[in-house]
């Protein structure tokens, strides 16, 4: 196997992850850095709610000014007992997709990293602000940062490629040439 600092820099691995990530193991900083990642992306989501909600209720006070706000308030309160249960509805639903998601991951992963090797495939999708980079290998689609997207462009796609992704998550968590014909500095 061979290690490539420049994979090691955009993944923030070390030496010492990639061995532990070679037997299958996640090593204690990556499960950090991953726990930091997962709290950003909750932090995210949750602005984004409060966002969406601060909306709403603005609009529903912006409405309650213009017009009466007592028939929008007796509206709401009269669709709450049907509302609340199709909302714990959704979210039940919504968990035990969630859950069947997982369960299926770690039938098809059982370790807690798991090293993806074949035939690989870069993939761009263009959007209106940014693009997104994908590196298709082993029936999954990740995404990538656009520096590793530049690297392996350089790249046959014959260069044998092992990534190594985090089971549960499949977020990419090291990655590195397969053996040392693949290194092109």
């Amino acid at each position: 196997m061979a290690f490539d600092t420049r994979f090691a820099e955009y993944f923030d691995f070390s030496e010492d992850d990639l061995i532990a990530n070679r037997v299958g193991q996640i090593s204690p900083r990556q499960k950090d850095r991953l726990g930091q990642e997962d709290t950003l992306e909750s932090l995210d989501l949750g602005c984004a709610l409060f966002i969406l909600l601060a909306i709403g209720i603005i609009g529903l006070v912006i409405c309650g000014l213009v017009f009466n706000i007592r028939v929008y308030l007796d509206t709401f309160l009269s669709a709450l007992p049907f509302l609340l249960p199709i909302g714990l509805l959704l979210m039940g639903i919504i968990l035990y997709v969630n859950h069947l998601g997982r369960r299926e991951r770690r039938q098809k992963y059982p370790m807690p990293v798991s090293a993806l090797r074949g035939e690989w495939s870069l993939e761009k999708v263009e959007g209106r602000s940014y693009d997104r980079h994908y590196v298709r290998i082993d029936g999954l689609r990740l995404k990538i940062p656009i520096m590793v997207y530049d690297i392996l462009r350089g790249l046959a796609p014959q260069t044998p490629l092992v990534i190594y992704i985090e089971s549960v998550w499949q977020k990419i968590v090291a990655m590195e040439f397969d053996d040392a014909e693949g290194i092109d500095s």
